[in-house]
């Protein structure tokens, strides 16, 4: 019997800190890493299509990689993107809808694209049963909204419906793009 391969979710911010060059922020090559062993088949990276609105293309600076969709071209088989469907947006609206709480801070709501991209999740192990190991994103800090990588530590005084769903994205495994076996050199 063979072991199944790892399936890890990114968010657009993933792509984007490649895209847009963002070496000085992030390492960049856990990403590489990970994309590079993505298409030798040892993981599958799944993302949401509202990848492709979120990335803009005057932003790309790693012009060997081309555009989104140059990216996603080179990762056929590799790289899934889950079509942002009726059934993921009503589930995006009512994360988006809940206010959550953290202490004495003021009440915040998701993004949509995070709502979206937390929803398109939801959706895979629903509709298809795919479990997600892991779910990458480098959102941790956003002052107007929930940042994704903190979600369980904004779901304070939640009951009912709002919280059974918070609880099934608190469930979650969320994480920095860090690949658990670097290269040492980078190559």
């Amino acid at each position: 019997m063979s072991e199944s391969i790892p399936n890890l979710f990114w968010d657009s911010c993933v792509f984007a800190a490649l895209l847009y060059d963002e070496s000085e922020t992030y390492n960049l090559a856990h990403i590489e890493q990970y994309l590079e062993e993505a298409k030798a088949g040892k993981f599958k990276i799944y993302t949401s299509s509202i990848v492709f609105a979120e990335i803009a293309s005057s932003k790309v600076k790693h012009r060997a990689l081309g555009t989104i969709d140059d990216l996603f071209s080179d990762l056929v088989g590799a790289a899934i993107v889950v079509d942002a469907s009726v059934n993921v947006f009503k589930v995006a609206g009512r994360l988006k809808d809940i206010r959550y709480k953290k202490g004495a801070s003021e009440k915040r709501r998701l993004s949509t694209g995070d709502a979206v991209m937390l929803s398109t999740v939801l959706y895979l192990q629903d509709a298809y049963g795919v479990f997600i190991d892991a779910f990458h994103t480098f959102d941790d800090a956003k002052k107007k909204f929930v940042p994704l990588l903190s979600y369980h530590e904004w779901c304070e005084q939640l009951i009912g419906e709002k919280d059974a769903l918070a609880r099934r994205v608190c469930a979650m495994k969320r994480e920095k793009p860090v690949h658990p076996t670097p290269r040492l050199f980078g190559t």
